[in-house]
């Protein structure tokens, strides 16, 4: 009895197998999230990568102002400001819609870093240094989009032949910028929604979760950074004005130095007047005293020897008048 309910249950089994095969085009694909499931929607076609409008638009919807756009290949490397105010540089792979890198080129005041690797090799903000960078010696052959070209907005471009980049640079981490831990970061503002998803494209997640964490963070990232998160920068263009500031004080600066040279330079043509006046005057005291020993009348004495006369041999010249 056993044994037929053993080769039963094994028949059983092997009609379902047929049957699953039979219906195999229609199995339940798996679960994907958000994040996955915007990646495949907006997947570029073959040979197909993200427009720099595209890359303007995800983006702008991270918070982020582009300023320089540029793409070799599926590539893109941009420089932004984020939200914090730091001036920032992205590398994108434009096919698979990943941020590779980020390097912040110039920090706002005030600004704090998350520690290096607190947070993985991913996307997180505009605080978290990772992955690789270029140089600006690095984009000469590069296409170098105008902000026409990249604020018009059109999914996909054919990006051509593809481009290996094999000469990337570390990112370089400045001492000067204060660092603080993950942690630290949490305890003052919260955790930070995953932003390291395999995609950026899901633009209804950062619309309501990021928007919404920044929000609820306003005053203490007030309270830290000296001005209000995202708002100066954008809506008072603070970055520029700081900018504004740098060179004002540097010009400052220089006009102090060029003064102070100015200022050793006429020092030292007061010094060179007065060293030719001192001698001028010391030649024209020689010459008064010259002058003056001249004008006085006195001689020196000369021996006058007119009346001398010499009787030394006149006794034995003969002329005596004695005969012999």
């Amino acid at each position: 009895m056993k044994s037929i309910n053993v080769w039963t249950t094994a028949a059983v089994a092997a009609l379902l197998m047929i049957a699953g095969c039979g219906k195999k085009e229609e199995a339940a694909a798996p679960e994907m999230n958000a994040a996955q499931q915007a990646a495949v929607e907006h997947a570029p076609p073959p040979g197909k990568a993200l427009s720099p409008g595209g890359v303007n638009k995800v983006l702008t919807d991270r918070g982020f102002t582009p300023q320089n756009v540029r793409r070799r290949g599926s590539t893109y490397v941009v420089d932004a400001v984020g939200k914090t105010g730091n001036q920032v540089r992205l590398v994108i792979d434009g096919k698979a819609g990943q941020i590779k890198g980020l390097d912040v080129i110039r920090w706002a005041p005030g600004a704090k870093r998350i520690a290096k690797g607190s947070r993985g090799a991913t996307f997180v903000n505009d605080t978290y240094e990772f992955g690789y960078t270029l140089p600006d010696s690095y984009f000469v052959d590069w296409i170098i989009y105008q902000p026409a070209q990249w604020q018009v907005w059109e999914p996909w471009i054919d990006y051509g032949d593809e481009y290996v980049i094999d000469d990337w640079n570390e990112v370089y981490y400045e001492d000067y910028v204060d660092e603080i831990s993950y942690a630290e970061w949490v305890e003052s503002y919260g955790d930070i929604p995953d932003w390291s998803d395999e995609s950026f494209y899901d633009d209804g997640y950062w619309d309501a979760a990021v928007e919404e964490y920044y929000a609820e963070n306003a005053d203490a990232f007030a309270e830290d950074y000296g001005y209000e998160y995202a708002a100066e920068v954008f809506e008072e263009d603070y970055y520029a004005a700081l900018v504004g500031d740098e060179m004002a004080a540097d010009q400052a600066a220089q006009d102090e130095a060029d003064y102070q040279q100015q200022v050793e330079a006429e020092r030292d043509v007061a010094n060179e007047e007065a060293a030719a006046e001192v001698e001028y005057q010391q030649q024209a005291e020689a010459e008064r005293d010259a002058a003056a020993a001249g004008d006085s009348g006195y001689e020196e004495p000369v021996e006058d020897n007119s009346s001398y006369e010499d009787t030394s041999s006149s006794g034995d010249t003969g002329d005596s008048g004695q005969d012999y």
